[in-house]
């Protein structure tokens, strides 16, 4: 069973400020996203402590048509949860990666259903070493640190989808019970889809789409009115 574990350092803005602060719902990660597919991961490529998988590509929901998807596997700070867990089916959202930095060795590894195999490479500079690894094809990061690795799992015949809690879901997504546990959200991986597509053809912007986001700013208004009342009270009471 797989499993992740939210660190206790982690900070999650308040609810009235997630629209504007950082990447938080599914609307605004696929909006900002530069790949989505679903795919199977078929090779973890492990060279020293970095690790990039490969993903055969079964299904393109958006950015370029490529026969396997390759993305960075490992965390780079506490809040990173990206991973990937060899012959798993998943739907990547995928951002390009931006950062090139891996520490230089002599020897990396490659895990495949063959199993590990350890091989010899050329010293390469820290910012051609990742390309190497993938032969020069294009790789991603996960979006939102991690959360844009979703697992696809199969419940008595259903395929569903498994979804990191704090990467907000649309009030229209139903949800069923998470065989992962506390910190998931569970949906049918058809009815997922549907959502990453309609999010795709029509951005929220707004994300009224989203309860936690309306409920708060219902709190935010209605904390306007009472200290707009305040003042008005103060005033005819001429204090």
């Amino acid at each position: 069973m797989r499993g992740f574990v939210l660190a206790l350092a982690l900070v999650i803005p308040s609810l009235h400020t997630q629209a504007y602060v950082g990447v938080s719902t599914l609307h605004e990660v696929v909006d900002n996203s530069d790949a989505i597919y679903v795919a199977k991961v078929v090779e973890i490529i492990e060279y020293k402590s970095y690790k990039i998988a490969k993903a055969r590509v079964s299904d393109i929901l958006k950015g370029p048509h490529y026969e396997f998807a390759f993305f960075r596997a490992v965390s780079t700070w506490t809040c990173d949860i990206s991973s990937a867990e060899l012959g798993e089916d998943v739907v990547l959202v995928l951002n390009d990666n931006v950062d090139r930095t891996i520490v230089d060795s002599d020897k990396y590894t490659r895990a495949t259903f063959d199993g590990v195999s350890e091989l010899e490479a050329r010293r390469l500079s820290e910012t051609h070493v990742p390309l190497a690894l993938t032969n020069n094809e294009r790789f991603y990061d996960l979006a939102f640190f991690g959360r844009g690795y979703i697992p696809i799992y199969r419940y008595n015949g259903a395929r569903r989808v498994e979804v990191f809690g704090d990467l907000y879901l649309p009030d229209d997504l139903k949800l069923k019970r998470s065989k992962l546990g506390r910190g998931y959200q569970c949906a049918d991986l058809h009815d997922f889809l549907v959502v990453v597509k309609d999010a795709i053809a029509r951005p929220d912007t707004t994300n009224m789409r989203y309860a936690w986001f309306r409920e708060a700013s219902k709190r935010t208004e209605d904390a306007h009115k009472e200290r707009a009342l305040g003042k008005s009270s103060t005033l005819r009471h001429g204090r």
